[in-house]
């Protein structure tokens, strides 16, 4: 039960809902009819619009008697670029790296630990045995 009230906590928190429920009164047990303490979280979650406390200025341009194609053609371009606007302010780059960057990246180690490696096999060790020549 824990797991399913972690998730209606998230909803409300990060995707904006308003709870509606009963905040001190517990609900009515229906096998005895008395008011004993809930056995499970009843919250009601209303889905709410994150734009009326936001002003648009650009939007309140667009008249409301749209009546010859000048008109139209000026509210629809006024609106497209508003559009555009909020979704280039609202866009970010993706921070997973690109196929290449992680070719490069793979590459980069590989010779790294390649080199380690050259570098190592010249060392005597007691458990490898005699040092052994660099083959070119």
């Amino acid at each position: 039960m824990e797991r399913r009230e972690d998730t209606k906590m998230y909803a409300m928190n990060k995707r904006y809902f308003h709870t509606a429920g009963p905040s001190d009164i517990p609900p009515e047990n229906r096998a005895s009819r008395r008011r004993t303490a809930p056995k499970q979280n009843n919250l009601k979650l209303e889905k709410v619009s994150l734009l009326p406390g936001t002003d648009t200025p650009i939007l309140n341009n667009i008249p409301d008697n749209i009546e010859t194609t000048d008109e139209i053609d000026y509210a629809i371009g006024a609106l497209t670029n508003h559009i555009a606007t909020v979704i280039e302010d609202s866009s970010r780059r993706s921070r997973r790296p690109t196929v290449a960057e992680n070719y490069r990246r793979r590459s980069r180690t590989s010779e790294a630990k390649n080199a380690a490696m050259r570098r190592a096999s010249h060392i005597r060790h007691a458990k490898i045995g005699p040092v052994r020549e660099l083959s070119t």
